[in-house]
C-alpha cells in the first residue's frame, strides 16, 4: 500500500520496483525450468510495458518444440552490466515501438545493450533505434519511395495546419497519431470539420499527422484489410478483415460464410505480394513486422501500416473460423525460425515445414495446439 504523503513520482518508482521484483522472480523460475546448458537467445522485455506480450509464443514453444524453448532466456531491461553478451548468440528486444515515445530511459538502455551485442558481432533482431521507422510519416514516405502506393501525409502542429493539409491532400483526409497502433483516426470531410477541432483535441491525439484518404471499397461495398507478417526470410498471411466502415477493425468485422471462405483462401496460399513486403521490411530495417494493406478498386496494392510489435494470439474461434488458428501457429513458427536462423542455429525440420506450408494441415494444428497465455 502506498504510504501517506508519497508523491506520484515516488509511487511510480515503487510500482516499477515491485514489478521488476515480481517479474524478475518469474523469469528466474522459467529460466531454471528450461535451462539445458547455456542459452543461445536472450529475450529482453520492459518490466511494466507489456512484459508478457508474447507469453503465448513461449508457451507454444514449450508445448510443441521444447528443444527450441530451451534455447531462450528471459531478462528485463535495466539489468545493465549484469547481462554478458558473450553468453548468447542473439538479442531480441521485445519492446513496443517506438521505445522513445514512451520512455527515453528505456530507449537509452535498450540501445546501449544492443550496441554491446553488436560490438561483439552478435546480431540483434529489430534494433531499438530502427523501431521509430514504424511512425506513419516515416513508413508511408519510405513505402512511396519504393514505388509502392501509400498515402501522402502532412505533420500537424496546430489547427491551422489542417487547412494546409486540406489544400494538399483534398477532402476527405484522416488525422491520426504519427506513432503507435490501434488508435482511431478522425475523418475530415470539409472545412466545417476543421473548424470544430480545437487545439486541445489535437494535443489529445499526441503527435498528429494528416493522412491522405485512399478509397479501397470493394464492389460489394465492403472495405478489406489484409495483414502479412514478415519474419526474416519467411512470411505469413495472417488475416483478412472485411468491414462496412472505412477504418477496418476486428470489432467491425462482417462475418458471412462467403467472407470466411475468402479469408481461409487468403491465409492458405502463398501471398502474391510477398516480395514487395520483403523489400519494404528491409527498407524500414525491420527483421520482424506485420504489414496492413488493402487494394484499390483497380486492384492496386495500398500499404497502410507497419507494426514491428504485432499482436499474435490464439483467439476463441467458432468451429466455422477454427481455420484462423493455422495462421497463428505459422506466425509463432516463423518467429522461432527467424530467431534460430539469426542465431546461427538449425531450424528443426518440423518447424520449418510448418512455416513453409500455408495450407497448415488441420491434423498438424491439433497436434501443435497452442497453450493459453498464463
Amino acid at each position: 500500500m502506498p504510504k501517506r504523503g508519497d508523491t506520484f513520482g515516488a509511487r511510480m518508482v515503487k510500482a516499477v520496483v515491485r514489478s521488476r521484483i515480481i517479474i524478475g522472480a518469474q523469469d528466474a523460475a522459467l529460466n531454471r525450468r528450461w535451462r539445458n546448458g547455456q542459452p543461445d537467445i536472450l529475450l529482453l522485455r520492459h518490466p511494466q510495458k507489456g512484459p508478457w506480450f508474447y507469453r503465448q509464443f513461449l508457451d507454444w514453444l514449450g508445448a510443441n518444440f521444447p528443444q527450441v524453448r530451451q534455447r531462450f532466456e528471459l531478462a528485463l531491461l535495466g539489468q545493465g552490466d549484469a547481462i554478458d553478451p558473450s553468453r548468447y548468440r542473439l538479442l531480441v528486444p521485445l519492446l513496443q515501438d517506438p521505445v522513445q515515445a514512451w520512455s527515453m530511459k528505456a530507449y537509452a538502455q535498450a540501445c546501449s545493450l544492443a550496441a554491446r551485442f553488436e560490438a561483439q558481432a552478435l546480431p540483434v533482431v529489430n534494433k531499438p533505434a530502427a523501431l521509430a521507422n514504424s511512425a506513419k510519416s516515416t513508413m508511408l514516405d519510405t513505402t512511396r519511395a519504393l514505388g509502392i502506393r501509400a498515402a501522402r501525409n502532412i505533420p500537424i502542429g496546430c489547427p491551422a495546419d489542417l487547412h494546409r493539409a486540406a489544400g494538399e491532400l483534398g477532402y476527405p483526409f484522416i488525422v491520426r497519431p504519427d506513432q503507435g497502433h490501434g488508435l482511431k483516426g478522425l475523418r475530415i470531410e470539409c472545412h466545417a470539420d476543421i473548424d470544430r477541432i480545437s487545439e486541445r483535441a489535437l494535443l489529445a491525439i499526441g503527435k498528429p499527422v494528416a493522412i491522405e484518404f485512399i478509397d479501397t471499397v470493394s464492389a460489394d461495398g465492403l472495405f478489406r484489410k489484409f495483414r502479412y507478417l514478415v519474419a526474416g526470410d519467411n512470411g505469413v498471411s495472417v488475416h483478412l478483415i472485411a468491414s462496412r466502415h472505412w477504418e477496418v477493425r476486428g470489432d467491425s468485422k462482417v462475418l458471412t460464410a462467403a467472407l470466411a471462405a475468402e479469408e481461409r483462401d487468403f491465409i492458405s496460399r502463398h501471398n502474391r505480394d510477398a516480395p514487395t513486403f520483403d523489400a519494404l521490411g528491409r527498407a524500414l530495417d525491420f527483421d520482424f513486422a506485420a504489414f496492413d494493406y488493402a487494394y484499390d478498386p483497380a486492384g492496386k496494392l495500398v500499404v497502410w501500416e507497419a507494426n514491428p510489435y504485432p499482436t499474435i494470439v490464439f483467439g476463441r474461434e467458432s468451429e466455422a473460423l477454427r481455420f484462423r488458428t493455422v495462421a497463428v501457429h505459422r506466425c509463432f513458427a516463423a518467429m522461432a525460425a527467424l530467431y534460430l536462423s539469426r542465431a546461427g542455429l538449425d531450424v528443426p525440420t518440423e518447424l520449418a515445414a510448418l512455416v513453409d506450408d500455408p495450407g497448415g494441415a488441420p491434423a498438424r494444428c491439433e497436434v501443435l495446439a497452442g497453450a493459453p497465455a498464463r
